[in-house]
């Protein structure tokens, strides 16, 4: 987190702030039945406002779709303030 808050804080432009979250490594090891939903976030700074893209292979609107949009607009809007921009 502290690295995407560098790169953007010295290039608002860039479109290199991306977080891997899936890591094959250790997701792909035969004793899971799955893989993470959500894949990567790339933050990017546009119009003087932070977007967040986030990359899910997979979503239920019961279990994930809940959690997970709470989990990454509060990701964005500390991001956001840490940056000071909307």
């Amino acid at each position: 987190i502290m690295q995407i808050y560098r790169l953007l804080r010295s290039h608002p432009e860039s479109r290199r702030a991306v977080i891997s979250l899936f890591d094959p490594e250790r997701d792909f090891d035969n004793i899971r039945r799955d893989i993470p939903c959500n894949n990567w976030l790339q933050f990017l700074i546009r119009d003087g406002r932070l977007n967040l893209h986030v990359v899910s292979r997979s979503m239920d609107v019961i279990w994930g779709s809940t959690i997970n949009v709470f989990e990454w607009t509060v990701l964005q809007e500390i991001m956001a303030t840490w940056l000071g921009i909307e």
